[in-house]
């Protein structure tokens, strides 16, 4: 009941302010991650081979360093879903958003585990 009554409140609050609030983005995100999720499992159900278990195995074996570098992203890349959601669809915004974030933490992430340091301790 409390993100219908959220829910509303941005959106009013959209419309007297003429302003995204954070609140828009912490709404978006939980949709968004269920909708990514069950986007790449009905692919990989579609698709299983020898490449995509190696595709799995590899994104798997980085989800930890993705969730840690998860705030680092966030704070790079709010002012760019800002700037998008004034110019576009709040929704097209929070892809974007969450892809940039993804994307960097994953990059991060494996070039970390790809360093000698720390393959070392692994």
């Amino acid at each position: 009941m409390s993100v219908i009554a959220a829910a509303v409140m941005v959106i009013a609050d959209r419309k007297l302010s003429g302003e995204y609030h954070e609140s828009v983005l912490n709404l978006m995100i939980p949709l968004m991650a269920c909708a990514v999720y069950l986007g790449v499992r009905r692919f990989f159900v579609m698709h299983t081979n020898i490449r995509g278990a190696g595709i799995i195995a590899c994104l798997g074996s980085c989800a930890f360093g993705v969730y840690l570098l998860e705030h680092i992203g966030q704070k790079l890349f709010l002012k760019l879903y800002l700037q998008l959601a004034d110019r576009t669809f709040g929704i097209f915004a929070c892809s974007v958003y969450i892809c940039c974030i993804l994307l960097f933490s994953f990059v991060c992430t494996w070039l970390i585990r790809k360093s000698k340091i720390v393959r070392k301790f692994i």
